[in-house]
């Protein structure tokens, strides 16, 4: 019986050692970068055209929009809307993301931010969109 106990007693303790070497492993949150070439197909409004990628090993994601576009007359009209639980970015407003990236100095781009968190790491991605410009 004591051999028993002893045996129980050495187990446990180098379970609880191990536990305690046991290092937490680091947090990470990765994402990319997203380019969208609508330059030659129709877009209009409520369609989707793409998805952040993006991935955690601790917590939920949550994504959203901390700009597009630029201020127009001081006011940013939305071009683009994006899932807060998916990351699925969709269109809201074609004419806006047309005037905008069609703007001779804008390159045929619409530019947008995206913040994407797991509760406690956040991370940027820059979403751009390309536009056909007639000229």
């Amino acid at each position: 019986m004591k051999q028993l106990r002893f045996t129980l007693l050495a187990f446990l303790m180098v379970m609880v050692g191990l536990t305690a070497c046991k290092k937490d492993e680091p947090e990470v949150l990765d994402a990319e970068n997203l380019t969208i070439d609508l330059s030659r197909v129709d877009f209009g409004n409520g369609q989707v055209i793409g998805t952040i990628k993006a991935s955690t090993n601790k917590g939920t994601l949550a994504y959203s929009i901390t700009s597009q576009g630029a201020p127009a007359n001081g006011n940013v009209l939305a071009g683009l809307a994006i899932n807060p639980s998916t990351g699925v970015v969709t269109i809201t407003n074609s004419l806006e993301v047309g005037r905008f990236a069609c703007a001779s100095a804008n390159q045929s781009k619409y530019p947008a931010v995206v913040s994407i968190t797991n509760g406690s790491t956040t991370k940027t991605v820059n979403v751009t969109i390309l536009v056909g410009c007639e000229e």
